[in-house]
């Protein structure tokens, strides 16, 4: 689906700043996780598990005027996860939103995550060089007015994307972001809305749950990303192979056996099962689910560090995997 890509505006007015030019002439074109895109019909609820039961600070977004609004939660190194729900009754809503509204007729789910791209020529150049049918790349001017007086203007962001998913298990994005550095004041506002009572800082992972992780893997190195090696999650009783993204990581996921993944497999075929968020004090970020479910959380040795998976995929359609950051 497309839609997301037009979901972002607000967001990049909120929490994108820029990067001087002399700095991405030594950076890849691709970098890390950017957001992943969380919808649902019941957009209450979703921030009350957000912020009572797994403690992070929800601030509000923004209308986009076609039946679908956002509420973001920021993170330090300018990723977030975005909230997305409809304003409208299914009957009023047209195109892509009525189509996301269908799909999420099984209950709250991420269907999509975007990449930065710090060089967004070069991720397109390099994307239709392996074969890929593009969408068309978001205009870098935009004119507020139509045939009106008001000058076009330059766009807050440019997206590079696919015409179809170019995974089974979801669709994926990269974004540029072109905004004036933030004044004083605005700066102020978004350090305060970056902190989080659980300690959060950044997404770390996205697990990608599919039926043929060979074949999923296949997609993602024709894309461009790194194959980094084979990978077990016995907690969820996943296999896969994991990929690396400017130091983020992406899992081709599939079942390994019998367990709560070959469960939501069958329920809600392939999907984004798990997002990874690295947390200041993982011990704090613990006791706040325990309080928030009213039971004690394991540990256990993830492969990003000591973890735990709060149990969010019956609420929010995907497991939330906390872990310890790595010190600076």
């Amino acid at each position: 689906m497309t839609i997301a890509r037009s979901t972002v505006g607000f967001a990049a007015a909120l929490l994108a700043t820029v990067i001087p030019d002399a700095a991405l002439a030594t950076q890849p074109p691709v970098g890390g996780l950017d957001h992943v895109l969380v919808w649902t019909r019941n957009i209450d609820q979703v921030t009350s598990n957000m912020a009572v039961k797994l403690g992070f600070q929800v601030r509000p977004g923004g209308d986009f005027g076609d039946g679908v609004a956002n509420r973001l939660i920021p993170f330090a190194d300018r990723s977030y996860l975005e909230l997305l729900y409809f304003t409208r009754p299914e009957a009023q809503l047209t195109g892509e939103p009525r189509a996301v509204y269908a799909a999420t007729e099984r209950g709250t789910m991420a269907n999509m995550f975007a990449l930065e791209a710090v060089d967004v020529e070069a991720v397109e150049r390099q994307l239709r060089d392996a074969g890929w049918a593009l969408a068309p790349t978001s205009p870098m001017t935009y004119d507020p007015d139509g045939d009106g007086p008001k000058p076009a203007r330059e766009s807050m962001w440019r997206t590079v994307g696919f015409q179809s998913p170019p995974l089974t298990s979801g669709d994926l994005f990269f974004i540029k972001y072109n905004l004036a550095p933030p004044s004083p004041v605005d700066q102020a506002d978004r350090a305060v809305f970056r902190r989080h009572p659980n300690g959060a800082q950044r997404i770390s992972a996205v697990w990608m749950l599919g039926t043929d992780t060979e074949a999923e893997s296949e997609r993602l190195e024709r894309i461009g990303f790194e194959r980094v090696g084979e990978v077990k999650l016995p907690e969820q009783g996943l296999r896969g192979i994991r990929f690396d993204s400017a130091g983020e990581t992406i899992l081709a996921l599939e079942p390994d056996g019998p367990g709560p993944a070959a469960d939501a497999l069958k329920q809600r075929g392939p999907h984004i099962y798990g997002i990874s968020i690295a947390v200041a004090d993982i011990g704090l970020a613990r006791r706040i689910a325990e309080w928030g479910y009213g039971r004690e959380m394991k540990s256990y040795r993830g492969l990003l560090g000591e973890s735990y998976a709060a149990p969010t995929h019956s609420e929010l359609g995907f497991v939330m995997e906390f872990h310890q950051s790595p010190a600076p």
